[in-house]
């Protein structure tokens, strides 16, 4: 029986490259703890492809209206394209997206599990 599992999303980029690219997915995550009759915690995460990290702020002001927390929630991974991404980690599909010119798309009601955004 296991009690607790976890999993590490990596850059696909090299160490020369990860503070200088401007693309790659934000994890938003948040935890709910369980109540005096109830003793489970629950996850939620969420993910949102960045085209360009100078116009990150969209999407950060949007998972924060989620309940998602800036600096206690939200981790930046830089990484090459939002196709290598979701290859490599298709149940961490993006559910927003902030497009190159700061425009923010949000994706809803087509993924299988809920990712914190309300969505079912």
């Amino acid at each position: 029986s296991v009690d607790k599992s976890s999993f590490t999303f990596e850059t696909d980029l090299p160490p020369s490259c990860r503070n200088i690219h401007p693309s790659g997915i934000l994890h938003a995550f948040r935890s709910h703890g369980g109540n005096k009759h109830v003793h489970v915690n629950r996850q939620e995460h969420t993910f949102a492809w960045i085209a360009n990290s100078l116009h990150i702020e969209g999407a950060i002001s949007h998972l924060e209206r989620f309940g998602f927390e800036r600096t206690n929630g939200i981790v930046f991974i830089p990484y090459s394209t939002k196709r290598n991404w979701m290859d490599r980690y298709p149940h961490a599909a993006p559910a927003l997206e902030c497009l190159e010119h700061g425009r923010l798309y949000v994706y809803l009601n087509w993924r299988p599990y809920p990712n914190g955004l309300g969505e079912p």
